[in-house]
């Protein structure tokens, strides 16, 4: 994670399901709270986390095994009681079914616009600025699938490829070339 989000990035708590095993040295290395014997290993972050620019330059002697893409994933599973997770994954999940509007995925989760509208607003968001960081995160999985920019442009619905530049900009302070330029060096 430290790699993806700096050095000085730090989970809210770690949950090991294993027996306590150098707790000063697991917290110490993890810089927060470790949980021990718990029923599954978790690693806690905050959702500023999902946001924050992510350091792509990687490091010559890189250890991670893990790409960005994949880990993504794995932040994007939402759990129960995670409401602004799982408020994005219905919107995501949405996109199924066409380009979602806030009518749309309301329809879909069987709730009224304002519900929907509301649920957002009480966790700090509103559906354009998911939908753009949900939009940011598809086109760099077709970035890594080697799409160019206009594929990608059309692919995600905008008109043109200065569009697609802007919007990307705003989610990713930078522009989907220089992105690419970062990931694909």
């Amino acid at each position: 994670m430290k790699h993806f989000l700096g050095n000085n990035y730090r989970p809210l708590q770690i949950h090991v399901s294993g027996p306590a095993v150098a707790r000063l040295k697991a917290e110490t290395l993890f810089n927060c709270p470790v949980i021990w014997n718990a029923p599954q290993t978790e690693i806690w972050i905050s959702t500023d986390a999902l946001v924050q620019q992510a350091n792509l330059l990687a490091a010559e002697n890189s250890t991670v095994s893990m790409p960005r893409s994949l880990f993504e994933q794995y932040l994007d599973m939402p759990q129960p009681h995670d409401i602004p997770k799982v408020l994005f994954e219905m919107v995501n999940y949405a996109r199924y079914y066409g380009p979602p509007t806030v009518d749309s995925v309301a329809a879909l989760f069987n709730i009224s616009r304002q519900q929907l509208q509301r649920r957002l607003q009480l966790h700090g968001f509103n559906f354009t600025s998911i939908f753009g960081y949900i939009l940011s995160n598809q086109a760099i999985k077709y970035m890594l699938d080697d799409r160019s920019i206009e594929e990608i442009t059309l692919l995600l619905g905008y008109a043109n490829k200065q569009s697609f530049s802007k919007a990307f900009k705003r989610f990713r302070n930078c522009t989907p070339q220089q992105y690419l330029a970062r990931i694909k060096p």
